[in-house]
């Protein structure tokens, strides 16, 4: 339960960046130009049924592009000077020992935003996934619907000799039918037996399932049909694609009327006379679509048809251009916006340090107190030695091995690089205005003996001298202790046999943390040895009430896969955090 739980989890955080919030922009822009666009009642059909259809098929353009600017964001951020780490890894997932856990699992969170998300997505991604095979079967069956009529050249139809119609065939259905047009290279009219003996309701009918195929509306159809499926689920999908349709035969509509002399009141009362015909397969293809709602205005936007010159040329161009401008805010919707705050503004701007805390991985590794508040210029720098943690430096101003991907905001400056999570948590806020970005490195084979500060000036930082008054470097990959050498960070990292439910369902909650109402957060250092074993645990961090030794115990039991470097097993340190809560606790510390 808690694997699912916690894929569920991720999937959550990465939908989020990655689907949802370039979905919500794409809602904004879409749900305003469905608004507008209404107010437009003279707009040339043509251009209401490409605009619309462009912003429904901006979605997955808007997305992929998105989501390959998200790679090439990420790639970016991997390449800088990172060799090898040489810090203790501790495990990203913390193990929670309930109180009142007969089964000894870890009490999950059900209403975790993350969680919550995760499971929506998933489940929404499964419904896509079945109505994408529904389409898929409503394809088939149309061509084998196919194979069963009695098809005839278009040619053959004395007033369509043309050999442009070689490639289109024509044939009639006994069951009554609104007509419709299927098929890419050689399409396919299907008329109502009860056309046959009307040659001019034939004519008519004809010719409009020719405006389709002409304007490659069948696989247009067939795409948004895709996206419908796959965001069944959003109502702007259904609400445009109804309008599709409807702007689509109305367009169609009045190019026949404009190119082939045929009567207004004909060709209405031929779409009277389909009405009461159901529409069958015509789901899956492009159809005359006449319905009730929609055949009043359909009539009566007749009327306009002389004032529209159709250009399907210049609509395209037009459905692109709107493919495009939608496309571009969802695709930049992620970059990061400046505060307004110029290059000069930032570096003149003070930050105030009030025992200022160092979390990685959300673990603290080194408290920075103050006799009182320091103030200091962000054109200068600040350096912090963490032990075995490498050295970390924050500035407004670039320096060598800066990147500027640290966000100062409030009591708060984080950023993320060589694979783990630094945060920088003061006692108040570090400054007065917004969020802004500063530059920031991780050198982590520069050490110090403790935790060591330095306040680096902005010349030192211009000129590269502030490496001198850092840690010195130790390249070294590997550390020893009593029972021999071991590294810090390997290759492959070692992987937790049976996952964390394998040590949870040997964690017990002692009845004296009980009584006295202990809780929190233990964790145990050890090393995994080339056999997987555990080796020399020790508590780092306590909680007392005999939870060390529950958690002492149940580690020392448990098994990994060993850690690889250079394709043979080593011995790893490794750090593992167990997690107390008492029932109906506020405790909700990770420290």
């Amino acid at each position: 339960m808690f694997e699912i739980y916690e894929f569920l989890q991720r999937a959550g955080i990465q939908s989020a960046d990655t689907f949802w919030f370039p979905l919500l922009v794409w809602s904004i822009v879409a749900g305003l130009f469905f608004l507008s666009i209404r107010l437009f009642k003279r707009l040339n059909p043509l251009y209401h049924y490409h605009l619309r259809a462009a912003t429904i098929a901006a979605i997955p353009f808007g997305l992929m592009i998105y989501m390959g600017m998200e790679q090439l964001r990420e790639l970016w951020a991997s390449i800088d000077q990172f060799d090898t780490a040489i810090f203790v890894v501790e495990s990203p997932y913390t193990m929670m020992v309930s109180a009142n856990s007969t089964t000894n699992e870890a009490s999950l969170n059900w209403l975790e935003p993350n969680f919550l998300i995760g499971a929506a997505t998933l489940s929404i991604l499964s419904i896509g996934v079945i109505f994408i095979l529904r389409l898929l079967i409503g394809y088939l069956k149309l061509h084998r619907f196919r194979n069963t009529l009695s098809r005839h050249p278009l040619s053959q139809q004395h007033f369509f000799a043309d050999k442009n119609y070689e490639n289109v065939s024509l044939a009639f259905q006994p069951e009554p039918m609104v007509p419709f047009t299927f098929g890419w290279r050689h399409p396919v009219i299907v008329l109502p037996e009860n056309l046959k003996n009307d040659p001019e309701k034939t004519r008519m009918a004809i010719q409009h399932e020719l405006i389709h195929i002409k304007r490659r509306d069948y696989a247009l159809q067939l795409f948004l049909s895709v996206i419908e499926s796959l965001f069944w689920f959003h109502p702007l999908i259904h609400l445009g694609s109804r309008e599709i349709e409807t702007w689509r035969e109305i367009s169609c509509d009045q190019e026949v009327l404009n190119t082939s002399g045929i009567s207004q009141k004909n060709y209405a009362a031929m779409l009277f006379e389909l009405l009461p015909q159901h529409r069958g397969l015509s789901s899956f293809s492009v159809s005359m679509a006449v319905q009730k709602s929609t055949l009043h205005k359909r009539i009566e936007t007749m009327q306009y048809h002389k004032l529209y010159q159709n250009s399907v040329k210049r609509s395209l161009v037009l459905l692109f251009a709107m493919i495009i401008g939608i496309t571009i805010p969802m695709a930049c919707s992620d970059l990061q916006i400046s505060d307004g705050l110029s290059e000069e503004e930032i570096i003149n701007t003070s930050v105030t340090f009030n025992n200022p805390v160092l979390l990685i991985n959300s673990l603290e590794v080194a408290k920075l107190p103050t006799m009182e508040p320091y103030k200091m210029p962000l054109s200068n720098g600040i350096s912090i030695g963490a032990k075995n943690h490498g050295t970390i430096i924050f500035s407004g101003t670039e320096f060598e091995g800066a990147r500027k991907l640290a966000y100062l905001n409030g009591d708060k400056i984080n950023f993320q690089t060589n694979g783990l999570k630094f945060e920088f948590v003061n006692e108040s806020d570090f400054i007065d205005s917004g969020e802004i970005t500063i530059w920031a490195a991780h050198f982590p084979n520069r050490f110090s003996a403790g935790t060591r500060v330095t306040y680096l000036n902005a010349s030192s930082l211009r000129d590269n001298s502030f490496l001198d008054k850092i840690g010195p470097e130790f390249r070294a990959d590997t550390f020893t202790d009593e029972s021999g050498d071991f590294f810090v960070v390997v290759e492959e990292m070692p992987e937790l046999i049976g996952g964390l439910k394998s040590v949870q369902s040997k964690v017990l909650y002692p009845e004296m943390a009980l009584r006295a109402g202990i809780e929190g957060r233990v964790t145990v250092q050890f090393i995994v040895n080339e056999n997987g074993e555990v080796e020399n645990p020790k508590i780092v961090r306590g909680i007392g009430g005999g939870c060390d030794e529950a958690a002492l115990a149940a580690v020392s039991e448990a098994k990994f896969k060993p850690g690889i470097q250079r394709g043979k097993p080593v011995r790893v340190q490794y750090s593992l955090p167990v997690l107390f809560k008492l029932n109906d606790s506020d405790f909700t510390s990770q420290n």
